[in-house]
């Protein structure tokens, strides 16, 4: 996407990259959408996100060939989620 700008530390080959959707509250309203790196949170990508009950779905694109593993959780996440609000600043 030519509109984008840059996000987060550089990754590459055996690096573990996640993506999550975190809303405030259960109307799935005002949602965050984050990523993680090697079992690490990232800032937050975007928030005020809304419409999430329309539905998002996973993309990767790569550019060039290239060999990648996608887990849906059928195994365990490298990062796992404690509770807390999306906004929250401590991010270890």
């Amino acid at each position: 996407n030519e509109g984008g700008e840059p996000y987060g530390p550089t990754f590459g080959e055996r690096d573990v990259v996640g993506c999550g959707i975190e809303c405030k509250d259960e109307n799935k309203r005002d949602c965050a959408v984050y990523f993680t790196l090697n079992g690490h949170r990232l800032d937050n990508a975007t928030n005020n996100l809304n419409h999430v009950e329309y539905g998002y779905f996973p993309t990767v694109g790569c550019f060039g060939a290239c060999t990648l593993t996608v887990n849906f959780g059928q195994t365990p996440f490298r990062y796992y989620q404690r509770r807390r609000h999306y906004d929250d600043e401590d991010r270890s």
